[in-house]
């Protein structure tokens, strides 16, 4: 399913939303934003050993640092197919 980040906006952006999904933070831990010359990261370690590096859209990274878009949505949508991968 498709959700509306920022309901509202001018600039719509969507996440995909699997169901069951209620608390994505749970399954991470080091989370982190991080700015280099190449773009800004969303950074984390998923449960105790697959290292996420991924690389945020600027509109996605705008809204984080508005307070906009949280933290665990910014994962829920970077790094659902981690929740794929595991046949969740």
């Amino acid at each position: 399913m498709l959700r509306v980040d920022c309901p509202g906006a001018k600039r719509p952006s969507y996440s995909i939303v699997y169901d069951g999904w209620h608390n994505p933070t749970a399954d991470f831990t080091d989370i982190s934003i991080e700015r280099t010359p190449q773009g800004i990261f969303l950074k984390a370690l998923h449960k105790g050993h697959t290292q996420v590096h991924e690389r945020l859209l600027k509109l996605d990274a705008e809204r984080y640092e508005q307070g906009d878009l949280p933290l665990p949505a910014l994962l829920e949508k970077y790094c659902s197919y981690l929740r794929l991968q595991e046949g969740e």
